[in-house]
């Protein structure tokens, strides 16, 4: 069904059509093709060199929901020379997927380079990837063929003897689900390997039971998995007793048409008679507790009461019951003050759980008689309990906005940024509820949101986050200088350490560590080794607020410093680079030996932020045009462009990037087409203008017509104006 015509080249160059027309006797059907014939060939090739896997190493083709695909493309002059500043574009078609950025448009670097990430679209398929460059003289193609992939994972669990079983899920501590009461359901996610995952995937629960709402989740019935790993709490309840309730655990995995499951009976219990017995756990407080021998840091305590509740099969409160204890690990030297113990008046009884000294969650199991002439037991599970550092380290705080160059900061009060803040401990779990996170700018103000009822300039985390907004300030008497915000966000914590032998604790293991090499933000530093065979850490300064961004304090200036000072000395009045200054010393609770290696005191835990205040007038936005080989800035008033690539350095005054969302495009007139695609600025606080490159293409010169180029910008969201560059163009 295909004819194929050649086109060849008639000795002029110039734009033209092709049609091609078919007659039949339903009809005379016609399509027609634009195309342009030019007196020389692109002396310039593209291609697409690499295809790589999430880790940047492993050459692949194919992408799936966890794992996007990374996409090199080259661009190189007919000599192999590397071509900069040239927008190369990226598309994707025959399946649906995304391209990062957006507009699938990368400005190559210094070495040619455009780097693009493929996601996954949903469905599973081959397509093909299109890398263009739009050339003076024509456009460059190079093509790939890919493949949209389900990931290879299986759902099971792991038996007594840590073997994968492959479709089960396990319950703990047994199948049997006392009435109200409840289990442990586990899960594992491997790999094809048989290794755990290291992605974050989604796993669907139902039952009977769990769809009618007899019975319920602790998670929901829609979970996420992290690390591979997955642990809930099987509630049943008083429409789900006495059946066997079969739970299916289903990896949702878009595009794939039979997805992976793992299943379990749960023999539920009926309700007992009036002379039986049924058990329920009531509350676990608190439920994050401190580690073995640190004190908590954070006003949490090293252990745990644990409630659970006895009655007869009227619902009546069972006083003097014996309840036996057991817990669902011990890792770390975590126990129990007892194993055993007797309902009180109320049919309640409790478990004290002492903590160890290594970061886990763990449960409690409480079994009891049910049945006291036949001697049956029943056995129910507790809620998860936390045992963590209960501070936050230095190697796990972050604090990042919303938006990096909010537009219309630099001259308009009240717009907002949302900054938050994400604290954990050295094991990486969130720190208690309630932890209270500081927070100061340079300029503008930073606290709770409008019409909260507190308004503060800190906030207490939940699950290790929380948010406060900064809001611009424009007329006050401190200003933004060059149009830069600094912010910085602290908290009560310890410094970090790399645990070599795993004991959860900093000191000097037997086999001497070698510390990674380099420096660490936020603030430089690299990691010590001190005393001399002790675990890496890195020393933390006082906190100060760097609002020259040049990587030091500068006393006297605008800068602030949080006067910590740890240890037996008062503040001094001085900005120390260590904490505390007496020596280079390893700080946090963490430390078992203090005063002689390390220290228990606490240090100040920051991170910082720099926010672009951007205009809101485009006019207040410099342009500069130049030639691709970095001749330039042009002229407008003097300098003329023809055929080639150009690139638009575009900033504010104080050559920030423009604000997000500023657009910019390109467009000809006359002889002269301009074939770039329209870019959008991102979201960015670098203090370096916004490259726009610029492809232009001639034709055989029309003296009635007027050949030039037009460079457009503009801001979102603000006064609405335009603001241009024209430059006469040579056809």
């Amino acid at each position: 069904g295909l004819a194929t015509v050649v086109v060849t080249y008639g000795g002029q160059a110039g734009a033209g059509s092709l049609t091609g027309q078919f007659s039949s006797l339903e009809g005379t059907f016609t399509n027609t093709l634009n195309f342009r014939s030019v007196d020389e060939a692109p002396d310039y090739a593209i291609a697409i060199t690499e295809l790589l896997a999430p880790d940047g190493v492993t050459a692949t083709t194919s992408f799936s929901s966890s794992a996007p695909l990374t996409v090199v493309v080259t661009l190189e002059d007919e000599n192999g020379a590397s071509l900069q500043n040239r927008p190369v574009s990226l598309e994707l078609s025959g399946i649906p997927g995304s391209i990062l950025p957006d507009n699938g448009v990368v400005i190559t670097d210094l070495s040619g380079e455009a780097l693009f990430e493929v996601n996954y679209g949903g469905l599973t398929g081959g397509g093909e990837l299109t890398a263009t460059y739009a050339g003076p003289v024509g456009d460059v193609i190079d093509t790939i063929f890919v493949s949209a992939v389900v990931a290879d994972l299986d759902v099971g669990s792991l038996d007594d003897s840590a073997v994968f079983q492959s479709g089960v899920i396990r319950a703990l501590p047994t199948t049997s689900v006392s009435y109200l009461g409840s289990v442990e359901l586990l899960l594992v996610l491997v790999d094809s390997n048989g290794d755990l995952i290291t992605t974050t995937e989604s796993v669907r629960f139902d039952s009977p039971c769990l769809l009618n709402g007899f019975s319920s989740l602790d998670s929901g019935l829609t979970s996420t998995v992290l690390e591979g790993l997955l642990s809930v709490t099987y509630n049943a309840g008083v429409n789900c007793e006495d059946r066997t309730d079969t739970v299916t655990a289903t990896l949702l995995q878009p595009g794939l048409a039979a997805q992976q499951t793992a299943t379990i009976d749960l023999a539920v219990g009926a309700a007992p008679a009036a002379n039986q017995r049924f058990i329920t756990f009531i509350d676990a407080d608190p439920i994050n507790i401190a580690l073995q021998g640190t004190g908590g840091g954070a006003n949490l305590e090293e252990r745990s009461q644990v409630t659970f509740e006895v009655r007869d099969g009227a619902g009546n409160p069972v006083p003097g019951q014996t309840v036996t204890f057991a817990l669902s690990t011990t890792t770390g030297g975590i126990e129990l003050a007892d194993n055993s113990a007797t309902t009180d008046a109320s049919g309640q009884v409790s478990a004290t759980v002492y903590a160890g000294v290594i970061a886990t969650p763990v449960r409690v199991y409480a079994t009891t008689e049910r049945d006291v002439d036949t001697g049956e037991t029943i056995t129910v599970v507790s809620d998860v309990l936390s045992i963590t550092s209960g501070i936050a380290t230095q190697a796990r705080f972050t604090m990042n906005p919303d938006v990096l160059n909010p537009p219309n900061a630099a001259n308009t009060n009240g717009v907002e940024v949302a900054l938050t803040a994400r604290a954990y401990d050295r094991f990486g779990n969130p720190v208690p509820d309630g932890t209270s996170v500081v927070f100061t700018s340079e300029c503008g103000g930073v606290g709770q949101a409008s019409g909260t009822a507190t308004p503060s300039g800190s906030c207490e985390t939940t699950t290790g986050v929380c948010t406060l907004i900064w809001s611009s300030q424009n007329g006050s008497q401190v200003d933004c200088p060059l149009n830069r915000v600094t912010v910085l966000a602290h908290v009560l914590g310890e410094e970090g350490f790399i645990d070599a032998d795993s004991d959860g604790y900093f000191g000097i293991p037997g086999v001497a560590p070698s510390c990674p090499g380099g420096t660490y933000p936020p603030f430089g530093n690299a990691y010590l080794q001190e005393p001399a065979g002790s675990e890496c850490f890195i020393d933390n300064p006082e906190a100060w607020r760097d609002d020259n961004e040049d990587g030091t304090f500068n006393a006297g200036t605008t800068e602030i410093f949080i006067d910590i000072d740890s240890g037996s000395t008062a503040p001094n009045g001085q900005w120390d680079d260590e904490t505390p200054p007496s020596g280079a010393l390893f700080n946090g609770l963490a430390c078992q030996s203090d005063g002689t290696t390390c220290s228990t005191q606490l240090v100040s835990v920051f991170a910082s932020t720099e926010l672009v205040a951007g205009p809101s007038d485009a006019s207040e936005l410099r342009g500069e045009l130049y030639q691709s080989d970095g001749t330039g800035p042009l002229d407008p008033a003097s300098d003329n462009v023809t055929a080639g690539g150009y690139f638009l350095l575009l900033s504010d005054q104080f050559d920030n990037v423009p604000p997000l969302g500023t657009t910019l495009s390109a467009q000809g007139n006359g002889e002269c087409e301009v074939v770039s695609p329209d870019v959008s600025v991102g979201n960015s606080s670098a203090n370096t203008p916004f490259v726009f490159g610029i492809t232009i293409r001639t034709e055989a010169d029309d003296a009635a017509t007027d050949d030039y180029i037009e460079i457009t910008w503009a801001i979102p969201d603000g006064t609405g104006n335009e603001a241009q560059l024209i430059f006469n163009c040579v056809p």
